[in-house]
């Protein structure tokens, strides 16, 4: 049950209906409450719907879970990241390293490392992602955000241009 659900929800999310993908994926809860991936979700589904408490309550029990997944561990990494919880960097890093070659995993943890100062460290993880998908504004740009705090604000122009052709939205 909860793979179809899953899917069903991420379909929602998708089309950014989070009030109907939070009620599915609540519902999948009653057949397996510790499902990461539900809770995971879930947490992404609260945090849009302006549930902050909820959505941090969801990101930590995913994690409490111990998932393996890469995604899932940047997904729930970033979710807590967001509300300054200490637990994100393991989450991140350990998405970082077992999935070195997701683009997704290394934006994430690169994003983290540039929000903690942690610029060199940053950069090599924001330039990894890049090489890995770069036709992903969102990466152009978190290289961006995180040279421009570093001082190089000439080196923060091209990859944010790049980022703008990119997605002009």
């Amino acid at each position: 049950m909860s793979d179809d659900a899953l899917e069903q929800a991420l379909a929602l999310g998708e089309e950014e209906r989070w009030d109907e993908m939070a009620e599915l994926l609540e519902g999948a809860l009653q057949d397996d409450a510790d499902d990461p991936y539900l809770l995971g979700w879930l947490g992404v589904a609260e945090r849009e719907r302006g549930n902050d408490g909820v959505a941090y309550e969801y990101f930590k029990r995913c994690l409490a879970q111990d998932p393996h997944d890469p995604q899932l561990l940047a997904l729930a990494g970033s979710g807590l990241a967001s509300f300054d919880d200490p637990e994100a960097e393991t989450a991140l890093r350990a998405a970082a390293l077992t999935g070195p070659d997701m683009s997704t995993t290394r934006l994430q943890y690169g994003a983290y490392l540039a929000r903690a100062g942690l610029f060199d460290e940053a950069l090599g993880q924001l330039r990894a992602a890049i090489e890995l998908d770069p036709e992903d504004p969102v990466s152009h740009s978190e290289l961006a955000t995180a040279l421009a705090p570093k001082g190089d604000i000439a080196g923060a122009i091209p990859p944010m241009e790049h980022a703008l052709e990119l997605a002009p939205e």
